[in-house]
């Protein structure tokens, strides 16, 4: 099962290559970084990444697909039913964005 607590050290290679910023579950910053408009949706990413950049885009969609990682899309978390976003999941946001890595093995 999916263990939203993972460690920074688990994401060494992605922060390696990122322009952004790593969002993990014990920063300060985590919950306003998942919120969706809709509050009724609280899902827990094991992490977001906020890239930069097209390249950050592009090395954190390849560091997730390499582990065989789930990836959601959130483009504004705009979805009433809230599918921008997964418990324990992934999730890169639109330019200038995030992606949330899924801890699932």
């Amino acid at each position: 099962m999916t263990n939203c607590n993972q460690k920074r050290s688990s994401f060494e290679e992605l922060i390696a290559n990122l322009g952004g910023q790593l969002v993990l579950p014990e920063d300060e910053i985590y919950d306003q970084a998942r919120a969706l408009w809709n509050g009724k949706i609280n899902k827990r990413p094991a992490a977001l990444v906020r890239c930069a950049n097209n390249q950050d885009v592009v090395h954190a969609v390849r560091w997730a697909r390499s582990r065989g990682l789930a990836l959601s899309v959130r483009g504004g978390g705009h979805d009433f039913a809230g599918r921008a976003l997964c418990d324990g999941g992934g999730r890169r946001r639109q330019c200038g964005d995030e992606v949330e890595r899924s801890g699932r093995n």
